[in-house]
């Protein structure tokens, strides 16, 4: 923030097209200390420079494409971060679709469950900073996020299933704030409420599937559906009755 280190950015933007995989690798981990220190700045009001975000992000969506498993995953990871810092970026749409594409198909990259893991922790963040956005993409991420937690291990099924925990908590906090008559509250998108003929269904068939040597006390794909139905029926109240029952 104070310009002593503009030219390390530069450095590992380079090192992130390097032919060696490992210097990529490496590059893209210091990227994302990087980017996990600035977006701790920017929440603090420190004034992030703009060419340093751009490049970056520029890097690490590189990355995210990058043939490699390894270095995908540190790209991904790295993402996370950078794309908080991205504001002005995901206000353009041609940088906004291309990331949400490269997002979606990192997502579905079924060649490393980490990787998807990551992608799909990506895809909350951005429904947690840019849920205005999120329309015009959900054709995609409604049946990628439903497929991938009907026949996807657990441990990317979950956060799969964040995604619209993530949505219902927005779209409660924005009905919350509507209510009340507070100033500045934003209109919902209804997401979950255009999505519950399927996303219901989906929950009340996942609520089932628990694995009988689970520990009561472990974290699982079926308590994350509970949770889940729990906020879309706080969300859209009686309109999932029918679905449910």
């Amino acid at each position: 923030p104070r310009g002593e280190w503009l030219g390390l950015v530069h450095l590992l933007l380079k090192h992130v097209t390097n032919n060696d995989a490992r210097a990529r690798q490496i590059a893209l981990v210091t990227l994302q200390y990087l980017c996990e220190e600035l977006v701790v700045l920017q929440e603090d009001g420190v004034s992030i420079n703009e060419e340093i975000s751009n490049n970056i992000l520029t890097a690490v969506v590189q990355g995210m494409n990058d043939a490699d498993d390894v270095t995908k995953l540190e790209a991904t990871s790295a993402f996370y971060y950078a794309v908080v810092l991205a504001q002005k970026n995901f206000r353009n749409q041609v940088e906004r679709d291309f990331m949400m594409r490269v997002v979606c198909q990192t997502c579905a990259h079924k060649a490393s469950e980490n990787v998807q893991i990551k992608a799909f922790e990506s895809l909350v963040q951005i429904a947690t900073e840019y849920y205005d956005f999120l329309m015009p993409y959900m054709n995609a991420i409604g049946p990628l996020t439903w497929d991938t937690i009907k026949v996807s291990s657990e441990k990317v099924a979950i956060p799969a299933m964040e995604f619209w925990s993530t949505v219902c908590d927005e779209e409660l906090d924005r009905a919350f704030l509507a209510e009340s008559g507070q100033a500045g509250a934003k209109q919902s998108l209804q997401l979950v409420k255009q999505a519950l003929q399927f996303l219901v269904p989906l929950l009340n068939e996942t609520l089932t599937r628990q694995q009988d040597e689970e520990d009561d006390d472990t974290w699982n794909l079926a308590m994350a559906a509970g949770t889940c139905l729990g906020l879309v029926a706080q969300v859209v109240k009686d309109e999932c009755v029918d679905l449910v029952l």
